[in-house]
């Protein structure tokens, strides 16, 4: 019994410490095939929808009134976010490297899967974020709950002035749909010859997450149905162009396999279960058929496993 706790005992330690180098193998590649330029384009992009949205007023928008009646459109009752900001953030920002970190084990999922993931949603995002504020602080869409923020609070007047487009919204589609956009890819969906159904189902796991927080904007009557329509609309494209950045289209042969700029990317992946669930008799012909940045991609794949 002793000895089976000791052998289990270093075998964590062993998981951990290969845990650990090839955790720092990814970051030297990303340094080398000068990925973090594109790190850094994102949090700069972001940097620049933060500050436009904390330094444009939104404009005051004519409620009409007519012989003093308020506008019923803007008199619901302000309940707390069903989602709270604290939830959203750890839902975009924590959600898609946990996602891509519990998968290493399963195989499936590479080293390098795990950082395209997180990349793809840090660009989305920080499209989605420009997009977002820049239209809110233009345009001033009154919240639904208006006058209620007015009477409590008079200094959340112009928080409550950005009910256009819904940023829970926004923010949501842009990192959920890039999650299932990636298990799309992976799991072939599009190119396997039974079980479509279940596997787009499962697939698609992640954008209904973003459907559920989306419509809770709407259940606390924080949004308007254009309002989330709108925010859904900006972070499901955002999300297409941040996945195809890394990836090829999900209906596209190599699909699931990412797209690399540097040959240094031995032993990246976790086991040979990165490799795209092909058939042993399609493998070839799939090989033929790919770019050469793909085929180098795939050699070093192979020489890895």
């Amino acid at each position: 019994m002793v000895g089976a706790l000791e052998t289990a005992s270093y075998s964590m330690a062993d998981e951990r410490t290969n845990f650990t180098q090839q955790f720092r193998t990814v970051v030297e590649w990303v340094k080398e095939s000068r990925y973090w330029r594109e790190w850094l384009s994102a949090f700069a992009l972001y940097a620049v929808a933060y500050a436009i949205g904390e330094t444009v007023n939104p404009p005051d928008r004519y409620i009409p009134e007519p012989d003093g009646v308020e506008d019923p459109s803007l008199s619901y009752p302000k309940h707390a976010s069903i989602v709270p900001d604290s939830v959203l953030f750890i839902l975009i920002s924590v959600g898609p490297p946990v996602f891509g970190l519990v998968g290493l084990p399963f195989g499936g999922i590479s080293w390098v899967d795990v950082h395209h993931v997180c990349l793809s949603c840090a660009q989305s995002l920080s499209l989605a974020a420009l997009i977002k504020r820049t239209i809110a602080s233009l345009v001033g869409r009154h919240r639904p709950c208006w006058y209620e923020i007015i009477a409590a609070n008079p200094s959340d007047a112009r928080h409550a002035k950005l009910s256009y487009p819904s940023g829970h919204a926004a923010y949501t589609f842009a990192s959920m749909t890039v999650l299932s956009m990636f298990l799309l890819g992976k799991m072939r969906v599009f190119h396997r010859s039974d079980l479509q159904l279940v596997y787009l189902v499962a697939a698609l796991l992640p954008a209904f997450v973003a459907t559920f927080v989306a419509i809770s904007r709407l259940m606390d009557y924080h949004h308007n149905f254009s309002d989330i329509n709108a925010g859904a609309f900006i972070g499901m494209v955002t999300a297409v162009f941040g996945y195809h950045l890394n990836y090829p289209p999900v209906w596209a042969k190599t699909c699931g396999v990412a797209n690399t700029r540097s040959v240094q990317t031995v032993s990246l992946s976790h086991t040979e279960a990165d490799a795209t669930p092909l058939r042993a008799a399609e493998e070839e012909d799939e090989y033929t058929r790919m770019e050469p940045r793909e085929q180098r991609y795939q050699a070093m794949r192979n020489t890895s496993s």
